[in-house]
């Protein structure tokens, strides 16, 4: 077959606001451009062809629209009435009809239509007519012409406008893009990434988009990047899948955080309340974000009111705090004190364990003090009813009463007077054991139970 059959015999597709036309042939569309039907930004596509193109790009047709337009036939001239002509007449005396053709048989002399009364035409009065006639039909024809200018330059502007390439083309080629994305992704990650993110960019709801999105997270989870497919996961909104491709790595807290209650305002039930929770554990810790997380806690508490939560410390007053947050120091306290005691008395060993509490003065002010009363061992001697009693002052502890001996007695009662007045307000008091809750337990929540084994 030669090249020119080949194309002859081609099949062409045009694309016209948006839809696609066709099968033409060639000569199909050589008559429709020589008759003025097709613009030269008329899309056409044929099969072979990577994409689209304007049909005035094409070496076969680009010189069709290139024709030069042939001049229009110029109108003959106008021949005007010399002023002699401005009377005349038929018959009777007056010039005769010899030099008008008429259809009078040979040999006989031409009849006239009119006699010589009613054959007398004034001219002066049929020119205004013929004047006005031609006047209006030149206004007709301009106006005419106008008309058709405007409506086709229009028209043309419109069909240029909504051109586009067809709705099954642009979906042949997302799948093109996305059946090479898929191969390539191993060889060219970097290249297929960026590609398979543009189709979910483009639409994450189709087909091509939903597939894209799998094909891509099943990289991330694979390569242990983690990051990668919580941020993927959050784009496309399934933030509770997020919040647990966040979790598996520690460092990723800060995103964990705000896709958790995501998930809870997407979410009904039990599974909100969960993500709710969890999110304020986050948030106080290791986000330390206490306020947020209060008002959290109250969003929980009115969301879920037939729900119990862990995190009644932080509503409960401020006295209940204390005592809470203290009743969980106290066995650290009394170690503290236990401590102390062997470092200033390093030859006494106490038989028992000293008492630790929270005191209220008469003003109201709070103090922490430790007493111990019992038996206590002195070298080799046993001692019976011996006490001490401490006062923990700028987080010291000091002797301000014993009956050891004499002069530790005056010792202490100096010491006591010397701090009879230093007290702690209840703001204070909550303020210096959650700071020592903190130092002691960095890892837990001011609301935790703790044991020793958590320090």
């Amino acid at each position: 077959m030669s090249a020119s059959d080949h194309g002859q015999n081609t099949a062409y597709f045009l694309g016209v606001e948006g839809e696609q036309t066709g099968p033409f042939s060639e000569a199909d569309l050589r008559s429709q451009i020589s008759q003025g039907t097709l613009s030269p930004d008329t899309l056409i596509w044929w099969e072979g062809q990577s994409d689209w193109q304007r049909i005035g790009d094409i070496s076969k047709f680009k010189s069709l629209f290139e024709s030069p337009v042939q001049p229009a036939p110029s109108k003959a001239p106008m021949v005007r009435t010399t002023p002699e002509l401005e009377e005349y007449t038929v018959g009777g005396s007056h010039p005769t009809l010899d030099w008008i053709a008429t259809f009078a048989r040979t040999g006989k002399e031409p009849t006239p239509i009119y006699d010589s009364k009613e054959s007398y035409f004034k001219h002066e009065k049929a020119i205004p007519v013929k004047s006005a006639v031609l006047a209006l039909a030149v206004c007709l024809v301009g106006f005419g012409v106008w008309a058709v200018f405007k409506f086709s330059a229009t028209s043309e502007r419109k069909t240029t406008k909504k051109q586009a390439v067809p709705k099954d083309q642009a979906l042949q080629k997302r799948r093109q893009l996305l059946a090479q994305a898929t191969s390539q992704l191993l060889l060219n990650p970097t290249t297929s990434i960026q590609q398979l993110n543009d189709l979910i960019n483009q639409n994450s709801k189709d087909n091509e988009g939903k597939e894209a999105a799998e094909v891509l997270l099943n990289y991330y989870r694979q390569n242990k990047q983690l990051e990668s497919a919580g941020d993927l996961l959050s784009k496309l909104e399934r933030y509770s899948e997020a919040a647990k491709a966040y979790s598996s790595d520690p460092k990723l807290v800060a995103k964990t955080e705000p896709a958790l209650f995501k998930a809870f305002q997407g979410t009904t039930g039990k599974d909100s309340a969960d993500f709710l929770l969890e999110d304020i554990r986050l948030l106080i810790k290791p986000l330390d974000k206490l306020d947020v997380a209060k008002e959290r806690i109250a969003l929980f508490e009115k969301t879920f009111p037939g729900l119990t939560h862990p995190f009644s410390y932080y509503q409960i007053p401020m006295d209940q705090q204390i005592t809470n947050i203290f009743t969980r120091l106290s066995s650290a306290f009394v170690g503290m004190l236990t401590k102390h005691i062997s470092e200033e008395f390093p030859q006494i060993t106490l038989a028992s364990r000293p008492l630790v509490e929270i005191k209220r003065n008469s003003a109201g002010g709070l103090r922490i003090i430790g007493r111990y009363s019992g038996d206590l061992i002195l070298r080799t001697d046993r001692m019976k009813g011996i006490f001490f009693l401490y006062w923990l002052v700028d987080n010291q502890w000091l002797l301000v009463d014993t009956n050891l001996t004499t002069d530790r007695q005056r010792f202490a009662a100096a010491t006591r007077k010397k701090y009879e007045s230093v007290v702690l307000q209840p703001g204070q008091m909550l303020s210096f054991l959650e700071g020592q809750f903190r130092q002691l337990y960095p890892n837990q929540g001011l609301h935790e139970l703790v044991s020793a084994g958590d320090r």
